[in-house]
């Protein structure tokens, strides 16, 4: 998560460490498994192993194994905290590069693109947090809507909130992996028990036609985020 306050800096790391090990096993095996099947049949058949991670954070969510896979990778997080974390949850293995950038992403994005390709680029567990800082919600869901235009032509996925709301601990369990597009309607019938579940404003991210998958993610004891991966080849879109 990229901006520090709602998404980032201390208070997000805190709740990261609390909360991973207890909670968080079913998403970070569904966002390994997507993550994989993402390199197996997409980037490795285009001989991809260089990857800009957007919002990168302290890789909470990131599995090991699949961060040490790249030949080279630059972050983009303004968290101060980030790199150090990162760091940390990841050590660097020999023979892989890393550089980070401590900005906004819309300011860095466009010219690392620039650079000799190919590239990917992976949104971490990102865009849905975009609408906890937004002004202005609707500028902010073109913003998100746009986004696979911005991006046409190169490779790239994102795993990000769709809803959250509300989650009684006295129901541990909840709806596991849906494939193919869903409404926010049908997302809502299927999870939601009660109060106002919060439309992350990320249902336009992906075209029609990319592979995803929506997942569960209890990501503290009362609160319940559903998330939406999915990626997109050059010929995609």
């Amino acid at each position: 998560m990229a901006l520090v306050g709602q998404t980032g800096g201390l208070g997000w790391h805190l709740k990261a460490w609390r909360y991973r090990r207890p909670l968080w096993a079913g998403y970070l095996q569904q966002t390994a498994s997507f993550l994989e099947d993402w390199s197996a049949q997409s980037l490795e058949p285009a001989g991809i192993k260089r990857l800009i991670i957007v919002g990168a954070s302290a890789g909470w969510s990131l599995p090991p194994q699949w961060v040490r896979s790249f030949d080279e990778l630059v972050f983009i997080d303004p968290d101060p905290l980030a790199p150090w974390l990162f760091g940390r949850n990841h050590p660097q293995p020999p023979g892989q590069s890393r550089a980070w950038h401590r900005r906004a992403f819309a300011q860095v994005l466009p010219q690392l693109l620039a650079k000799p390709g190919p590239w990917a680029v992976l949104f971490n567990n990102l865009l849905g947090q975009l609408r906890l800082t937004s002004q202005d919600l609707q500028a902010t869901e073109s913003e998100l809507a746009r986004l696979k235009d911005q991006l046409a032509g190169q490779s790239w996925a994102s795993f990000h909130d769709r809803l959250s709301g509300d989650w009684s601990q006295a129901r541990p369990q909840a709806p596991t992996l849906l494939t193919g597009p869903h409404d926010n309607a049908a997302l809502t019938r299927a999870y939601a028990q009660s109060g106002q579940w919060l439309d992350h404003l990320t249902s336009d991210v992906l075209p029609p036609d990319a592979p995803r998958r929506l997942y569960p993610w209890r990501i503290a004891p009362d609160r319940l985020h559903l998330v939406e991966a999915g990626w997109v080849a050059p010929h995609q879109g």
